[in-house]
């Protein structure tokens, strides 16, 4: 089962243009699709629990650009708990033990992160750096470590990596900003068994970016996708057997949308179809 943003701007017959975002899922064998959300709300960035059974993303109200953090069971048999309010979350993602969330939290412009337990709203903050972004975390399988990505030139990608500190960190507050960098990147995440990780980063030969998977101590660096020039391979996730990655596809005159590859590069090959002027983004692979 595959969870994923579907958004973009619609115009119904005698109404404005509104924009629309709704996490789908989407079930890989049979091909039937659920629109989880189907809300007025503006969804993003789902992830599955470690069980398999709940879904983690950031939300907010049309026109209000305050996102918040929600839980939602992947069944729909309850609406969805509000977990973090009071600031501007993006990215949440699951501890190992489903116990916790940590996600990137921006105030005055600037990028943190943060941990909240999924019971309590005690809200913790794991780094305060000036002039530097932290976004886009992810805990490792086994709980023992963090990654994420580190921002230093406000908003480019020349300024981007990826970075993973030990998630004993948590206990010591604003000690997580002692990681160690693993490379240039964004958007990282852990293989299901912890020893690679997958993520973006500008392509080195044209324009564009490109999806890439490396050791867990940042060696043996392979590029996956070839978007070619212009192109732009971003959000990866991992299968559940590591053996393939799905990610956000996208090309000059071409519509973006979700795209699966093995993890060899071979196999290339579109998994959703989006209406025009709808598209896809933010793939979860659920666990297990």
């Amino acid at each position: 089962m595959l969870a994923f943003v579907r958004s973009g701007n619609i115009r119904q017959k005698g109404q404005e243009t509104k924009f629309v975002s709704d996490i789908y899922l989407l079930d890989m064998e049979s091909g039937s699709l659920i629109n989880l959300t189907d809300s007025e709300m503006i969804e993003r960035a789902p992830q599955w629990s470690p069980d398999g059974t709940q879904l983690v993303y950031n939300a907010t109200d049309m026109g209000e650009h305050f996102h918040r953090v929600y839980v939602q069971p992947a069944d729909g048999s309850y609406p969805p708990r509000l977990i973090v309010d009071g600031i501007v979350a993006w990215q949440p993602r699951w501890s190992a033990d489903a116990q916790s969330i940590i996600f990137s939290g921006e105030v005055n412009d600037h990028q943190d992160l943060y941990m909240v337990g999924i019971n309590d709203a005690n809200l913790i903050q794991l780094t305060q750096t000036d002039g530097i972004d932290e976004t886009g975390p992810d805990w490792s399988p086994d709980g023992s470590k963090i990654l994420f990505t580190r921002r230093t030139g406000r908003r480019t990608t020349d300024h981007e990596a990826i970075v993973v500190v030990s998630a004993d960190c948590v206990s010591v507050l604003e000690s997580c900003i002692n990681a160690q960098v693993l490379g240039l990147g964004r958007d990282g995440r852990w293989s299901p068994d912890g020893q690679k990780i997958a993520f973006s980063a500008d392509s080195k030969s044209n324009p564009g970016s490109q999806i890439y998977i490396m050791n867990a101590d940042g060696s043996g660096v392979q590029q996956v996708t070839d978007e070619g020039f212009g192109g732009m391979a971003t959000v990866p996730t991992w299968s559940p057997d590591g053996r393939q990655i799905v990610y956000h596809h996208a090309r000059p005159a071409e519509k973006a949308g979700l795209f699966v590859i093995n993890v060899d590069g071979s196999g290339a090959h579109a998994i959703t179809d989006s209406p025009f002027p709808l598209y896809d983004d933010f793939p979860a692979w659920r666990p297990g």
